[in-house]
């Protein structure tokens, strides 16, 4: 659809009669067609919220106590803390990286995983330039950035959906995604400009894996055996 402008998800609110209710929603997900993945129509799926577990190097400083703490920014959406927060105001490419709290217990072991949605609230005092950007590294270590972030922001802003940090799981297993990092780093600079991170999160996407076919019992196998030799 080339005029698609919106989703609207709950009660109307039009029409006679009462319009109150109490819904709930889960997993809700949408795809357009620009992505090099996940680009199609998303099918099954679940959403499990990652939030920064401890610090790995860290180099940001924070406006009050003068170091970065992971404790800073691991709020859940919906609460965030805005009065504790990360920031930097003063030095190019100093980067803070954190390893992730444990997964949740509901994702199997075996679990399909399929991306990790790396997103951030962030902020400033006042609204002339200021740019970082989001960064993951997976199990190995390897860093992957993300697209440009502006905190450009007398306040706080989630990120837009252009600096969102999308990366596709591919293969790997719970464990191997358990074993990732997320961060963020500034990428122009400039002293009376600072940069505030006030939470950082992650969806990870993932789906239970597929049953295995029936397995033929040890007495039926013999059975079969013995036909094919007599």
């Amino acid at each position: 659809m080339s005029d698609f402008e919106k989703i609207v998800i709950g009660k109307s609110g039009v029409g006679a009669g009462d319009n109150t209710s109490t819904m709930w929603f889960d997993d809700l997900a949408y795809n357009d067609s620009t992505g090099t993945f996940q680009n199609s129509w998303p099918g099954p799926g679940n959403i499990a919220l990652a939030v920064p577990g401890g610090e790995i190097a860290m180099a940001w400083e924070d406006e009050t106590s003068g170091v970065s703490l992971y404790t800073n920014v691991n709020d859940l959406p919906g609460t965030p803390d805005d009065a504790n927060y990360n920031m930097e105001d003063d030095t190019l490419n100093v980067v803070d990286r954190m390893t992730l709290a444990t997964l949740p217990a509901g994702i199997p072991a075996d679990a399909d995983m399929v991306l990790l949605d790396l997103y951030a609230r962030v902020g400033s005092n006042q609204t002339s330039a200021n740019r970082g950007r989001l960064k993951i590294w997976d199990e190995g270590s390897n860093l992957t950035d993300g697209p440009n972030v502006d905190f450009n922001y007398n306040g706080w802003a989630l990120v837009t959906t252009a600096e969102h940090q999308v990366y596709d799981l591919g293969t790997r297993t719970k464990a191997n995604v358990q074993d990732f990092d997320i961060g963020y780093e500034t990428i122009l600079d400039l002293a009376t400009r600072p940069r505030r991170i006030s939470a950082l999160w992650a969806n990870v996407e993932w789906i239970a894996a597929a049953a295995g076919g029936l397995s033929i019992p040890v007495a039926m196998q013999s059975y079969r055996q013995r036909r094919v030799l007599v």
